[in-house]
């Protein structure tokens, strides 16, 4: 299913229509674990912030505070996504030892809130996943407050137009329905932002970290240049990067684990990949017929909002 197809035979109300119906799921697998060595680039994942923490991805401002000043003090390098992504297209080398990603999923207003200014603070930037039929709507970010963040060097990439659970209607539908969806929740997410906050959309946060071999397909098609699961482990020179890993920071996580994640940036010569939630839970693991076999199906055992 081409881009342009959809374009030419699918109706707006048409798009809008399928974005909002059908839910079913779909069985799950897994995969051996990567033995790799040598530096990463960990990315870490936010989702919301609060003085106090109500959900399994709401991490608390001290929390957050006291994360950032250990990056900090540390010696590490927060970096723009972009960098990393540039990485794996060949137009620029990897990162070097000690350098991190930040990203935010979801756009809720908490971030702007009550993470935004620490970011600042310290000069780091990060990404943020949003998917724009919420934008303005139920506590997210509004179309001005994401220009401000663009305007201020963040980054405003695609979490899908809907925030699409795949699990919920790919069984209900047809390969072709189904294939016509997504094209549709990837092509729709990706005009309106480009449109809204004139920026280059070329990044892709599977909806809670969920992928199959027609979202891998239609991500590429539609142009995007890397997109990101909720696999916990560091990126290695080498990754599929429509398959970019990402380490959940959860409230109530300890120094002591939030430093190891760190150091995969910069790991002994004789280290491994810290892969804190490695056997807890599996993530959809799709037929190895367009990039390869899956590096690691592991994700943290908790609830992605």
């Amino acid at each position: 299913m081409k881009p342009d197809y959809l374009l030419k035979h699918l109706a707006f109300p048409s798009i809008f229509a399928i974005l909002m119906t059908l839910f079913s799921a779909f069985p799950s697998g897994s995969a051996p674990l990567p033995e790799k060595k040598g530096h990463g680039v960990p990315i870490l994942l936010y989702h919301r912030f609060a003085v106090t923490s109500s959900t399994t991805t709401t991490v608390t401002v001290d929390e957050f505070k006291s994360q950032m000043a250990w990056i900090k003090e540390n010696g590490f390098n927060v970096i723009p996504l972009a960098q990393l992504v540039d990485a794996y297209q060949g137009k620029a080398p990897f990162p070097s030892p000690g350098s991190i990603v930040i990203v935010i999923d979801d756009g809720h207003r908490s971030f702007y809130d009550k993470a935004y200014e620490i970011l600042k603070s310290y000069g780091f930037t990060a990404t943020l996943f949003v998917y724009p039929l919420d934008v303005g709507h139920n506590s997210t970010m509004t179309w001005s407050q994401l220009e401000e963040l663009k305007i201020n060097g963040f980054s405003i990439q695609s979490h899908t137009f809907s925030h699409l659970n795949i699990k919920k209607v790919r069984g209900d539908m047809d390969s072709d329905s189904y294939e016509k969806l997504i094209n549709a929740e990837l092509l729709v997410s990706k005009m309106v932002l480009e449109g809204k906050l004139g920026v280059e959309v070329d990044c892709l946060a599977y909806p809670y970290g969920n992928f199959d071999n027609a979202m891998l397909k239609e991500a590429i098609e539609a142009g995007y240049a890397a997109a990101f699961t909720i696999d916990p482990r560091p990126n290695f020179p080498g990754d599929a990067p429509q398959r970019l890993s990402r380490y959940t920071i959860v409230p109530g996580m300890s120094q002591k684990t939030f430093a190891r994640i760190l150091d995969t940036s910069r790991p002994k010569p004789d280290q491994g990949p810290f892969l804190p939630f490695a056997g807890k839970q599996t993530a959809p693991a799709p037929p190895n017929d367009l990039l390869g076999q899956r590096d690691n199906t592991s994700i943290p055992a908790i609830r992605h909002d």
